[in-house]
């Protein structure tokens, strides 16, 4: 990985730490200020799941009767701060010669549906994936899972929901033997969640995937994608549910520092309605936005007001006066000790005590240490 991707890596890594933190944050506000509330008695949940347990039996009577089931237990939906709702839906886990596998079955229709214990399914997704949004074939794969999403209420069922689909996580319908056929035909199967981070080749733009065009292959395909992140050297796109996030980098000169500085970001998300709404929109000018000028003890780094949240990052020219002594960057009551690391492409950028290549936000000072 290059030090330009790890950049992007980095900030990927970072906006998706603080939204994960963020949400669990609430999370637990939120459980705590008002308990789940059950939508079913308890009554209904153990009728359910002796159904359930009965006809998992007869199944696995016919298909495997060496199989030694476990307890099973209903499959629950509830948000954080309640309420929860009791589902058609009941699990257990069966073994068969002290192998265990998952199993979940629905009391109406009768549907099973297996643990995918080989992950045959997350085999199939590079190529399916490299199909679905025309990648190139060698884009490199960090991570690739899939969730199957079943119906929350099939026709007879009398317990509903707020939400048409429940995700079972890694499981497939038990009559599935070729998994890239029953993924590749989206009409003739129920819908997938798809958890992807891959990196494209640095030529594929990923502009091109747009927030209309991912909807429309979410919808075509019946997917969800629970996370889609993509980055090459100069892009990044994230799709999350109804969200969407794509920003740009470019290279440019200002003083003696080659500048890595992100010219474009856009933001959309999906409303009540289904119709796409503007978040954010910005573009960056480099010489416009940004100016450095030397000072007799370094230099001094000012920003535009619509750059002052758009990171960037410097770089020299190896073994030039300017990568010659470390430096700090003094910015209001902040001031952080910064070194030169040497890159491939015969640069140095400049980095945190740790090695990481330092975000640069907004005005301040960059100091020569002493």
């Amino acid at each position: 990985m290059n030090a330009k991707r790890s950049v992007l890596t980095c900030l990927g890594v970072a906006v998706a730490v603080a939204l994960v933190v963020g949400g669990l944050i609430v999370a637990l506000v939120l459980s705590i200020a008002l308990a789940p509330r059950q939508r079913y008695t308890a009554e209904e949940a153990n009728a359910t799941c002796e159904t359930g347990a009965a006809l998992m039996r007869t199944w696995l009577a016919e298909h495997e009767p060496e199989a030694v089931l476990g307890e099973a237990d209903n499959v629950i939906f509830s948000y954080p701060s309640g309420p929860s709702y009791l589902t058609d839906y009941v699990r257990a886990t069966y073994a068969v010669g002290g192998i265990g596998r998952g199993i979940v079955i629905n009391v109406v229709s009768g549907d099973v549906y297996l643990e995918d214990s080989t992950a045959s399914l997350d085999a199939a997704l590079p190529a399916y994936v490299c199909r679905l949004l025309d990648l190139p074939r060698d884009t490199e794969f960090v991570t690739a899972h899939a969730s199957l999403l079943v119906p929350f209420a099939v026709e007879g069922s009398t317990h509903t929901g707020p939400r048409d689909v429940l995700d079972l996580g890694p499981m497939l319908p038990a009559d599935v033997t070729d998994v890239v056929s029953w993924l590749a035909d989206a009409s003739s199967r129920i819908g997938v969640s798809l958890d992807v981070y891959a990196h494209p080749g640095d030529d594929f733009d990923l502009e091109s995937l747009s927030f209309p065009t991912l909807n429309q292959i979410r919808e075509r395909e019946g997917l969800t994608f629970d996370s889609l992140y993509l980055t090459n050297e100069a892009q990044m796109l994230d799709a999350m549910y109804d969200h969407y996030y794509y920003e740009h980098f470019s290279e440019g000169i200002s003083g003696p520092f080659v500048v890595w500085y992100r010219d474009e970001y856009r933001e959309q998300e999906l409303d009540g309605e289904g119709l796409i709404r503007e978040v954010g929109n910005v573009r960056v000018d480099l010489v416009r936005d940004l100016r450095i000028t030397a000072t007799d003890g370094g230099w001094s780094i000012r920003t535009a007001d619509r750059a002052e949240e758009f990171p960037f990052f410097l770089y020299a020219e190896s073994g030039s006066d300017v990568t010659s002594c470390a430096l700090r960057w003094e910015q209001k009551d902040v001031e952080v000790a910064l070194t030169w690391k040497a890159q491939e492409d015969g640069t140095s950028c400049l980095c945190t005590e740790d090695e990481l290549p330092f975000r640069f936000y907004g005005s301040g000072e960059l100091v020569k240490a002493r």
